[in-house]
């Protein structure tokens, strides 16, 4: 009985990667931290690589006025700058959002 029971838990495992499709994987995004290295030609190179700026990126300054606590301000990206700490919220190899530190 176990040996029926894990022979159809194997062929259900399989036969769910076959069903995938290739547009369901790497559909949710990730925050990845870093040193800005480079941003031009709508990209953006962190220590952990190099990403494209999707059309409508969103940028956030994130200001410490002394007291330990981070205001969050709208921002552009001019106030991104290669030596600014920053945030990326990347879906792919595309940059949703990105998070700077004043």
């Amino acid at each position: 009985m176990r040996l029926l029971v894990c022979v159809f838990s194997l062929w259900c495992l399989s036969a769910g990667a076959m069903i995938a499709s290739p547009a369901d994987a790497g559909t949710s995004h990730v925050y990845l931290s870093g040193v800005v290295q480079s941003l031009g030609n709508n990209q953006i190179a962190i220590e952990a690589g190099s990403y494209v700026l999707a059309r409508n990126v969103t940028v956030v300054r994130l200001e410490n006025h002394g007291n330990g606590v981070h205001y969050q301000r709208q921002g552009t990206l001019s106030d991104v700058r290669p030596g600014n700490k920053v945030y990326i919220k990347v879906l792919g190899r595309k940059v949703l959002q990105i998070e700077v530190e004043r």
